[in-house]
């Protein structure tokens, strides 16, 4: 079937954007290791230190869903069914930026329920974390992903949840928001 060269500049423009993304993906995992390797050789009262690396991490984050939702937009375009390879591909990178959203979130707030002292951004970071889990929740409801989302996915999800709960425990203050 010949496409017109309206479609062929779309198809070769998502093509290069799923490339462009895959390789941010890639990024966004390197920094998520060496965060989480950072954080699991820290020592209690060492949090503070660890918040500018955790920023560059949700930046990431960030540009990824940044650039996913014009991704997404370019494959609203296209008049196919909604399994093309580009769509497939699309779909895992998104189910893999969650999958590293729930890490980075589950070591961040582990480390964070670990310390004695919360340091100064706690609050904020807290209530960040409060919408991560939220949106996960959401995301990972969403049929799109059924059959993609991993048991130990899932698993990591409750597990943040009741680190959570350890951090409301410890911290009551951070809940006023007011």
């Amino acid at each position: 079937m010949t496409h017109s060269p309206a479609y062929n500049k779309v198809t070769a423009e998502i093509g290069r954007f799923l490339d462009i993304l895959e390789y941010k993906v890639q990024d966004l995992n390197t920094s998520t290791d060496r965060l989480m390797l950072s954080l699991h050789n820290s020592k209690q009262g060492g949090m503070a230190s660890h918040f500018s690396q955790y920023m560059k991490n949700r930046d990431l984050i960030s540009e990824c869903w940044a650039f996913s939702i014009v991704i997404e937009r370019r494959l609203e375009q296209l008049p196919e069914d909604p399994e093309t390879p580009f769509r497939r591909r699309f779909t895992g990178l998104t189910v893999k930026i969650w999958a590293t959203l729930l890490d980075c979130s589950l070591k961040f707030l582990d480390a964070l329920s670990r310390e004695t002292n919360l340091p100064l951004g706690s609050r904020e970071v807290f209530v960040r974390e409060i919408k991560n889990l939220y949106d996960a929740n959401r995301w990972l409801s969403d049929p799109r992903y059924e059959g993609l989302i991993s048991e130990d996915m899932q698993a990591k999800q409750r597990q943040a949840e009741r680190i959570l709960s350890t951090i409301i425990d410890r911290a009551p203050a951070l809940l006023e928001l007011g």
